[in-house]
């Protein structure tokens, strides 16, 4: 859902799985928060009125800057940018903000994970909404022979953690997948949201079909 304060539009992703409010993202000016069940529409105004929260989402330009460099995510390369006020970090055109240099092996694999996490949540909340269930757990780690694992029982999805490098297009693709997969959906109703909501869906399904395939057959 939507809503706006101050001038400044949210879109509101409510999870059981989340603690807090998380910001996912940033796309064309409407801040995108994984928000949690419990907390009330109250609380959740107050919260993102607060000089703090603000301030991590709506400066345009960082008030305080590291040497450029760039990290490779998505199947193309962002510039990293550091600004050491934010609560978290997100993605912004071809930009990567975050509040720590992560100079480290282990730094940068916890960074890319966040990302990659923040993609999933908004991927997956966009099919929650649209079809009305609810995916109580989404889980990254890294898997063998799959993209995605279901499990339906614990209302959970896992995916596998290379597929920060994978591009963008083919992860929307894989969490309608994984999605389709949860409630068990019909191919045919699959191949029509598919057309209607996926770019280039088949492109992504011949893709996953193959690699798939590879993986099982090794």
């Amino acid at each position: 859902m939507y809503i706006e304060i101050e001038g400044k539009t949210y879109y509101i992703s409510i999870r059981d799985s989340e603690k807090k409010v998380t910001v996912i993202g940033q796309k064309d000016g409407t801040v995108q928060l994984a928000v949690a069940a419990q907390l009330s529409e109250g609380e959740l105004i107050t919260y993102l009125k607060s000089t703090s929260f603000q301030k991590s989402i709506k400066s345009e330009q960082p008030s305080k800057l590291e040497a450029a460099a760039t990290i490779a995510m998505f199947d193309t390369t962002f510039t990293l940018i550091i600004q050491k006020e934010l609560l978290t970090p997100y993605i912004a055109g071809k930009s990567l903000y975050t509040n720590l240099n992560p100079k480290s092996k282990a730094a940068q694999n916890s960074l890319l994970e966040q990302i990659l996490m923040q993609e999933l949540k908004q991927q997956i909340g966009f099919w929650e909404e649209k079809l009305g269930v609810l995916i109580d757990n989404i889980n990254i780690r890294k898997l063998k022979t799959n993209f995605h694992t279901v499990c339906s029982n614990s209302s959970r999805l896992t995916f596998d953690k290379n597929l920060i490098y994978r591009s963008r297009e083919f992860l929307a693709y894989l969490c309608a997948v994984a999605v389709f997969d949860y409630i068990q959906m019909e191919e045919s109703i699959r191949e029509q949201l598919a057309n209607q909501y996926i770019k280039d869906w088949k492109h992504h399904q011949k893709v996953f079909l193959y690699e798939l395939t590879q993986h099982v057959n090794r």
